[in-house]
């Protein structure tokens, strides 16, 4: 499946995928005025953000998107997660799901970063592995902050393995 944190200062995933379409790919996306995360099948995060471009248009059912969950963040840094009846509720931060999640929530929890939450549940959860794909969020003061950094600093970074 995945893993996916946000520690309120920036967001990260994993890169791994299994299923229909293993492989890497980019879990986080980086628009002008927030940032989704995405985990469980490819076609669903397809659906999820085409409805999110044009939400006048048909809602997904809940059952294609059984088992989707998103991170979706706002400008200014509220989070809010999506599952598959695609109601919007916020969440407190730190955040994480996936597979991974309470490996990554653990790590948080006791300090780590969202980038190390995710690199420990690559070593703990076998459904997340690859690259670490990282988004910071921190660098600008104002609730302007994601508009201004994320085209800056949304870039995927290596994890070592052991």
């Amino acid at each position: 499946m995945t893993t996916i944190a946000y520690d309120g200062e920036m967001i990260a995933a994993d890169t791994m995928s299994v299923g229909d379409f293993s492989g890497y790919w980019k879990k986080i996306l980086v628009y002008e005025n927030h940032i989704i995360g995405c985990c469980h099948e490819i076609q669903q995060a397809e659906l999820f953000n085409k409805w999110l471009k044009n939400q006048d248009g048909d809602k997904p059912s809940p059952s294609d998107m059984e088992g989707f969950t998103a991170i979706f963040i706002e400008e200014n840094g509220k989070c809010f997660k999506y599952q598959s009846l695609l109601v919007p509720f916020e969440v407190r931060v730190p955040q994480a799901i996936g597979s991974g999640c309470e490996f990554a929530m653990g790590a948080m929890i006791a300090g780590k970063t969202a980038k190390e939450a995710v690199e420990i549940a690559i070593e703990l959860d076998p459904y997340s592995g690859g690259d670490v794909q990282v988004v910071i969020l921190h660098e600008a003061e104002d609730e302007k902050r994601i508009k201004n950094c994320l085209k800056q600093y949304n870039r995927t970074r290596t994890t070592s393995f052991r």
